[in-house]
């Protein structure tokens, strides 16, 4: 009985595989302002009938040019808007190949033109054409939003950020600090705002009319200095700033001892006697502890200037020469720790 149902299953795929199929595709969406609009019928036939009708219903707004069969012309029979080609024998004869027809689309407002199509060979019943269904019309291209100052702009305290655009007027503008993914991370640009702190800014330029944008990112950085602390011997220390390689070199300089551990922000530090170090870097953008792997030892260390308090999980600091858990995770140290399931 198994091997029967198997052998059915097996069948009824390989003839829903072998079907007959049509498939719409626009050669571009959106379509812009100005633009005629292209929709390419991709038809497979598994078998050829003697006969087909293919109808395509047009949306509203939108008026036939002129359509073509492998490169030549193929003109429609058409009713209101309705366009049907009929494949014939004695004339045009149905054959896998491509339908290409083209539309004028009406330029007096932004659309939204759905599209629904049937095909129906003379050896079976009517089905439905696949593929693209909806398309955005009379789209505006729109500028991207321009940042002011310009993208890379360092600065000590804080910065001025304006965004502009030069589109009309029915366009909104929308700015993210953060994470863009997130929607609770973006509102609305209602003029110029300070920032005091290393950002990535991500703005998005909106035009309610087509429900089209445009995006654009720009990156500020806050130069700031940060003080590394040693004591006699060894030492486990953290970078929380990005240094230039000149700034670096004054902490090998400083030291008898220095090696990277697991990362280039967290190391391990031997001096001759306790001393303090000044240096100058840019703050970075993600700022925190980096994300913690489970179940095992990693070392890290704090990015920025601000003093943390320990999530879930254990945190050690070497302290007076041996490893002592704690809850302040302090800018300039590094820590080893490990996080349960």
């Amino acid at each position: 009985m198994r091997r029967y149902i198997f052998c059915f299953f097996i069948l009824t795929l390989q003839i829903s595989c072998a079907a007959s199929s049509i498939r719409r595709v626009f050669a571009k969406n959106p379509v812009f302002t100005g633009e005629t609009l292209e929709v390419n019928l991709h038809i497979d036939l598994t078998d050829l009938p003697g006969g087909m009708i293919i109808t395509e219903t047009l949306p509203e707004g939108v008026n036939f040019l002129q359509s073509c069969w492998k490169g030549k012309d193929f003109q429609p029979r058409k009713q209101d808007n309705e366009l049907k080609w009929l494949f014939s024998a004695p004339g045009v004869k149905p054959a896998t190949g491509i339908l290409t027809y083209t539309l004028l689309i009406d330029e007096t407002k932004p659309t939204r033109l759905r599209f629904y199509g049937t095909f129906e060979p003379s050896s079976s019943e009517v089905q439905t054409i696949a593929g693209e269904w909806q398309i955005s019309a009379n789209i505006p291209e729109l500028d991207k939003p321009q940042f002011i100052p310009a993208d890379g702009t360092v600065f000590e305290e804080e910065l001025l950020i304006n965004i502009h655009s030069t589109a009309s007027l029915e366009t909104e503008i929308y700015f993210c600090l953060g994470d863009r993914r997130y929607w609770q991370n973006w509102q609305f640009y209602d003029g110029p705002f300070y920032i005091r702190h290393s950002e990535q800014i991500s703005a998005e330029l909106w035009h309610e009319p087509s429900q089209s944008s445009s995006e654009a990112k720009a990156e500020y950085w806050r130069r700031c200095t940060c003080k590394l602390e040693w004591h006699q011997g060894w030492n486990l220390l953290g970078v929380p700033i990005i240094l230039s390689t000149h700034e670096w070199e004054k902490i090998k300089a400083e030291s008898l001892f220095f090696t990277y551990s697991g990362t280039m922000s967290a190391f391990w530090l031997f001096a001759s006697q306790a001393a303090e170090l000044s240096l100058t870097g840019l703050e970075p953008i993600q700022r925190g502890l980096p994300a913690l792997a489970k179940n095992r030892w990693q070392l890290v260390t704090p990015l920025g200037l601000e003093v943390l308090h320990a999530p879930h999980g254990l945190f050690y600091e070497w302290q007076q020469h041996a490893f002592r858990r704690t809850r302040e995770l302090m800018p300039g140290k590094a820590y080893y720790v490990r996080v349960a399931e």
